[in-house]
């Protein structure tokens, strides 16, 4: 009944008439995923100065220097940590990614590694789970993942049928990337192809 509730409440109505759709295909650029993350980066560096700032009020047993000063090297810490992140994106290089959803099947490509799946080969598909854990921060996290989902899409996760003994102890999941425009469509367009 809530995924019923959930389609509803995120299809496109433009599409609605003809939905749903044969195929879809997208692909992310290593140029687009670096902008994504660097804009990602900078918003998680701002959330975690604003959970700082609000933990600070609340601490009513320090005075005001103490404070102060724990609050500058947190600042400190988190922008060294960040710029070092940041300068890596430069050196290391995004992979592209694409993704061909098909009436059948899925193919997915991810730099050199491709692999073409049959919808009968997934269990269920999930959101990703650090999604859902963002809302823990109440009106703040709620910001945030609304302006992570503005950037980069959602994820979703499909989980693999098990073939053999080894496959029941690591269950594996493929990955999807959505870009911003789309997440809703490839929602709609997993819920109407993974039988659950």
């Amino acid at each position: 009944m809530e995924n019923v509730l959930r389609v509803a409440e995120i299809k496109n109505p433009e599409v609605s008439d003809s939905w749903p759709p044969e195929s879809m295909s997208w692909e992310i650029t290593p140029q687009n995923e670096k902008i994504m993350f660097h804009k990602i980066l900078l918003k998680t560096f701002l959330f975690s100065l604003v959970l700082t700032i609000s933990s600070l009020g609340r601490i009513h047993s320090m005075d005001v220097s103490s404070a102060f000063s724990i609050f500058f090297w947190f600042i400190i810490f988190f922008a060294i940590i960040f710029a070092i992140i940041f300068a890596f994106s430069y050196k290391f290089p995004f992979p592209l990614r694409s993704y061909q959803f098909g009436k059948d099947e899925l193919a997915i490509r991810k730099g050199d590694k491709t692999g073409q799946f049959s919808w009968g080969d997934f269990d269920y598909f999930y959101e990703d789970p650090d999604e859902q854990n963002n809302l823990r921060f109440g009106f703040q996290g709620a910001a945030y993942e609304r302006d992570l989902i503005g950037i980069r899409g959602k994820i979703f996760y499909l989980k693999l049928k098990p073939k053999n003994f080894f496959s029941w102890l690591s269950p594996v999941s493929l990955k999807v990337h959505t870009l911003p425009e789309n997440y809703a469509r490839v929602y709609d367009f997993l819920l109407s192809n993974i039988v659950v």
